[in-house]
């Protein structure tokens, strides 16, 4: 998948969005970070697409799969502990525990299937301990 999702950035990047169907559910890809911007800063978006029920799956219920004024009233609380001096601190962990995780899953790359939600959540976890 990340793959495919890097071979259409190097294709599309210049159209800065396209639209693809699958299976009666259309994406939306923008390659731009003003659109990205624009887009993320819609208030019609704290009611989230059912896109978002898909990735449920990893992280439950919680500030990044909420909606409504549940997710408006958290975001706010939050804001402190993501002000861009906080997170540049992690750079150096996410860089390290990020070469971890791709070493994993080469290993694991010679298996058709594997459970990746346990990798993620103990790279998760690294990241922020």
């Amino acid at each position: 998948l990340c793959k495919l999702l890097d071979d259409m950035y190097i294709q599309f990047k210049d159209d800065e969005m396209i639209l693809i169907t699958f299976a009666n559910r259309s994406v939306v890809f923008l390659f731009n970070f003003e659109q990205c911007n624009t887009l993320l800063k819609m208030k019609s978006l704290y009611n989230k697409p059912s896109l978002y029920n898909s990735i449920k799956y990893f992280v439950r219920d919680g500030l990044v799969t909420s909606s409504g004024n549940y997710w408006k009233n958290n975001r706010k609380l939050l804001n402190s502990s993501f002000h861009i001096e906080i997170l540049n601190s992690y750079i150096p962990s996410i860089n390290e525990e990020g070469f971890i995780l791709l070493g994993k899953l080469e290993k694991f790359s010679a298996n058709n299937f594997f459970d990746i939600k346990l990798l993620m959540h103990e790279t998760t976890l690294n990241i922020i301990t």
